[in-house]
């Protein structure tokens, strides 16, 4: 695979490459990188779900794509975010190091050990594409 990893100097987690990419459910929503070895791609390293390991965000032709490592150290789709490959600025500001992680306004809720999240309908920036 032909990877970009952002920030710069930082480095694929060694089990990256150990993986079977055909075990992964959800194939669609892979990188085109790491099942087309003539694909290029970025690779942004980012602790999304605040645990101390960084997950790996891969904007692509329709969405980015978030992987991270489970117990096992096997890759698996974290989540999608799917405005952000239309918008070459917000991409270039990834690169640039210009971004915050957040915690989501809306929290989920949670019903014995079944975790359920609030779709936000009021999602403007998002659904406009672009950072303003």
């Amino acid at each position: 695979a032909n990877i970009t990893v952002w920030p710069k100097g930082a480095k694929l987690p060694a089990s990256f490459f150990e993986q079977d990419w055909k075990k992964i459910n959800d194939n669609l929503s892979l990188p085109d990188c790491l099942n087309d070895r003539s694909a290029t791609c970025d690779a942004f390293l980012l602790d999304v779900d605040i645990d101390g390991q960084q997950e790996l965000l891969f904007p692509n032709a329709f969405h980015a794509t978030v992987l991270g490592l489970n117990k096992k150290g096997e890759l698996y789709r974290v989540g999608v975010i799917d405005e952000l490959s239309n918008c070459s600025k917000d991409v270039q500001a990834l690169k640039n190091g210009s971004y915050q992680l957040v915690p989501s306004k809306i929290q989920d809720v949670q019903i014995g050990e079944v975790r359920y999240r609030i779709d936000s309908t009021d999602n403007s920036v998002a659904k406009a594409g672009c950072s303003q």
